[in-house]
Protein backbone atom coordinates (compact mmCIF):
# COMPACT_ATOMS: atom_id res chain seq x y z
CA UNK A 1 0.00 0.00 0.00
CA UNK A 2 2.97 2.30 0.66
CA UNK A 3 3.74 1.62 -3.10
CA UNK A 4 0.72 2.72 -4.00
CA UNK A 5 0.70 5.84 -1.87
CA UNK A 6 4.25 7.22 -3.43
CA UNK A 7 3.28 6.71 -6.71
CA UNK A 8 -0.26 8.65 -6.24
CA UNK A 9 2.19 11.31 -4.48
CA UNK A 10 4.79 11.21 -7.40
CA UNK A 11 1.91 11.61 -10.09
CA UNK A 12 0.82 14.35 -7.64
CA UNK A 13 3.55 15.92 -7.53
CA UNK A 14 3.94 16.18 -11.62
CA UNK A 15 0.95 17.76 -11.65
CA UNK A 16 2.27 20.63 -9.95
CA UNK A 17 5.54 20.80 -11.17
CA UNK A 18 6.75 24.28 -11.80
CA UNK A 19 7.30 23.61 -15.58
CA UNK A 20 3.49 23.65 -15.76
CA UNK A 21 2.89 26.56 -14.15
CA UNK A 22 5.55 28.44 -16.43
CA UNK A 23 3.37 27.27 -19.59
CA UNK A 24 0.59 28.76 -17.89
CA UNK A 25 1.95 31.53 -17.32
CA UNK A 26 3.27 31.45 -21.15
CA UNK A 27 0.36 30.60 -22.18
CA UNK A 28 -1.97 33.61 -20.49
CA UNK A 29 0.71 35.87 -21.79
CA UNK A 30 0.20 34.43 -25.26
CA UNK A 31 -3.83 34.68 -24.56
CA UNK A 32 -3.28 38.37 -23.68
CA UNK A 33 -1.15 40.03 -26.00
CA UNK A 34 -3.67 38.33 -28.41
CA UNK A 35 -6.51 39.67 -26.77
CA UNK A 36 -5.11 43.52 -27.39
CA UNK A 37 -5.52 43.59 -31.00
CA UNK A 38 -7.76 42.30 -33.70
CA UNK A 39 -6.09 43.65 -36.41
CA UNK A 40 -5.53 40.06 -37.89
CA UNK A 41 -4.89 39.71 -41.64
CA UNK A 42 -8.47 37.48 -41.56
CA UNK A 43 -10.94 37.39 -39.20
CA UNK A 44 -11.94 34.15 -39.78
CA UNK A 45 -8.77 33.05 -38.97
CA UNK A 46 -8.52 34.29 -35.94
CA UNK A 47 -11.79 33.13 -35.16
CA UNK A 48 -11.16 29.23 -36.05
CA UNK A 49 -7.69 29.72 -33.52
CA UNK A 50 -9.91 30.97 -31.04
CA UNK A 51 -12.83 28.20 -31.45
CA UNK A 52 -10.17 25.39 -31.81
CA UNK A 53 -8.84 27.08 -28.53
CA UNK A 54 -11.54 26.81 -26.63
CA UNK A 55 -12.53 23.23 -27.92
CA UNK A 56 -9.09 22.18 -26.59
CA UNK A 57 -9.51 24.01 -23.28
CA UNK A 58 -13.09 22.32 -22.68
CA UNK A 59 -11.17 19.04 -23.19
CA UNK A 60 -8.83 19.39 -21.41
CA UNK A 61 -10.82 20.37 -18.49
CA UNK A 62 -12.86 17.29 -19.01
CA UNK A 63 -9.84 15.21 -18.47
CA UNK A 64 -9.06 16.94 -15.23
CA UNK A 65 -12.40 16.40 -13.88
CA UNK A 66 -12.27 12.78 -14.89
CA UNK A 67 -8.48 12.64 -13.56
CA UNK A 68 -10.23 13.82 -10.15
CA UNK A 69 -13.02 10.85 -10.55
CA UNK A 70 -10.84 8.13 -10.70
CA UNK A 71 -8.78 9.80 -8.07
CA UNK A 72 -11.63 9.95 -6.07
CA UNK A 73 -12.56 6.10 -6.79
CA UNK A 74 -9.54 5.12 -6.07
CA UNK A 75 -9.71 6.43 -2.32
CA UNK A 76 -12.78 4.75 -2.48
CA UNK A 77 -11.36 1.30 -3.53
CA UNK A 78 -8.40 1.70 -1.20
CA UNK A 79 -10.52 2.30 1.70
CA UNK A 80 -12.96 -0.64 1.08
CA UNK A 81 -10.23 -3.18 0.45
CA UNK A 82 -8.51 -2.18 3.84
CA UNK A 83 -11.48 -2.61 5.46
CA UNK A 84 -12.52 -5.86 3.83
CA UNK A 85 -8.55 -6.78 4.64
CA UNK A 86 -8.82 -6.03 8.65
CA UNK A 87 -12.04 -7.41 9.03
CA UNK A 88 -10.66 -10.65 7.49
CA UNK A 89 -7.33 -10.46 9.56
CA UNK A 90 -9.69 -10.40 13.16
CA UNK A 91 -11.70 -13.38 12.12
CA UNK A 92 -8.34 -14.96 11.09
CA UNK A 93 -7.38 -14.21 14.36
CA UNK A 94 -10.63 -15.39 16.30
CA UNK A 95 -10.35 -18.61 14.27
CA UNK A 96 -6.34 -18.96 15.27
CA UNK A 97 -7.22 -18.36 18.84
CA UNK A 98 -10.07 -20.71 18.87
CA UNK A 99 -7.60 -23.26 17.25
CA UNK A 100 -5.56 -23.12 20.57
CA UNK A 101 -7.86 -22.86 23.29
CA UNK A 102 -9.58 -25.59 21.49
CA UNK A 103 -5.47 -27.81 21.39
CA UNK A 104 -5.12 -26.59 24.85
CA UNK A 105 -8.24 -28.80 25.99
CA UNK A 106 -7.77 -31.79 23.04
CA UNK A 107 -6.71 -34.17 26.44
CA UNK A 108 -10.23 -33.56 27.33
CA UNK A 109 -12.94 -34.38 24.68
CA UNK A 110 -10.75 -35.87 22.78
CA UNK A 111 -12.85 -36.69 19.70
CA UNK A 112 -15.41 -34.29 19.49
CA UNK A 113 -12.49 -31.55 20.01
CA UNK A 114 -10.85 -33.51 16.88
CA UNK A 115 -14.02 -32.70 14.91
CA UNK A 116 -14.23 -29.24 16.24
CA UNK A 117 -10.53 -28.43 15.34
CA UNK A 118 -11.08 -30.21 11.84
CA UNK A 119 -13.84 -27.57 11.27
CA UNK A 120 -12.14 -24.64 12.52
CA UNK A 121 -8.99 -25.44 10.30
CA UNK A 122 -11.37 -25.93 7.17
CA UNK A 123 -12.47 -22.11 8.24
CA UNK A 124 -9.41 -20.76 8.71
CA UNK A 125 -8.17 -22.37 5.50
CA UNK A 126 -11.08 -20.42 3.98
CA UNK A 127 -10.49 -16.88 5.48
CA UNK A 128 -7.19 -17.27 4.45
CA UNK A 129 -7.94 -17.87 0.79
CA UNK A 130 -10.77 -14.88 1.05
CA UNK A 131 -8.02 -12.86 2.79
CA UNK A 132 -5.67 -13.85 -0.68
CA UNK A 133 -8.67 -12.80 -2.95
CA UNK A 134 -9.10 -9.30 -0.95
CA UNK A 135 -5.11 -8.97 -1.36
CA UNK A 136 -5.25 -9.36 -5.22
CA UNK A 137 -8.42 -7.14 -5.88
CA UNK A 138 -6.88 -4.50 -3.81
CA UNK A 139 -3.89 -4.60 -5.54
CA UNK A 140 -5.42 -4.82 -9.47
CA UNK A 141 -7.73 -1.68 -8.42
CA UNK A 142 -4.94 -0.33 -7.64
CA UNK A 143 -3.03 -1.00 -10.68
CA UNK A 144 -6.10 -0.19 -12.76
CA UNK A 145 -6.21 2.86 -11.09
CA UNK A 146 -2.08 4.01 -11.90
CA UNK A 147 -3.11 2.97 -15.35
CA UNK A 148 -6.01 5.12 -16.06
CA UNK A 149 -4.12 8.17 -13.95
CA UNK A 150 -1.26 7.91 -16.32
CA UNK A 151 -3.35 7.60 -19.23
CA UNK A 152 -5.47 10.53 -18.46
CA UNK A 153 -2.05 12.82 -17.91
CA UNK A 154 -1.01 11.89 -21.05
CA UNK A 155 -3.84 13.19 -22.68
CA UNK A 156 -4.05 16.38 -20.30
CA UNK A 157 -0.28 16.61 -21.66
CA UNK A 158 -1.20 16.09 -25.23
CA UNK A 159 -3.92 18.56 -24.96
CA UNK A 160 -1.61 21.39 -23.56
CA UNK A 161 0.59 20.82 -25.88
CA UNK A 162 -2.08 21.45 -28.63
CA UNK A 163 -3.57 24.50 -26.66
CA UNK A 164 0.14 26.14 -26.94
CA UNK A 165 0.60 25.31 -30.20
CA UNK A 166 -2.69 27.09 -31.26
CA UNK A 167 -1.86 30.15 -29.69
CA UNK A 168 1.41 30.44 -31.24
CA UNK A 169 -0.45 30.06 -34.65
CA UNK A 170 -2.83 33.01 -32.87
CA UNK A 171 0.23 34.74 -32.80
CA UNK A 172 1.86 34.38 -35.51
CA UNK A 173 -1.42 34.76 -37.36
CA UNK A 174 -1.88 38.59 -35.42
CA UNK A 175 1.50 39.10 -36.21
CA UNK A 176 0.91 39.03 -40.21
Amino acid sequence: MSKANSEMQSLEHELHDSPKEEKENELRKEIHVLDKGDNLSSPNVFQNLKDKQSVVTKERDKLMIEMEDQHKRMEFLQKNCQDELSKAKVHIEELNWKLSDMEAKMPVGGLKNNKEMAKLRMRLRGTQAKLDSFRCRYKEAIDESVLTNKKYKDQLASKGLEVLNLMKQLAAAKGQ
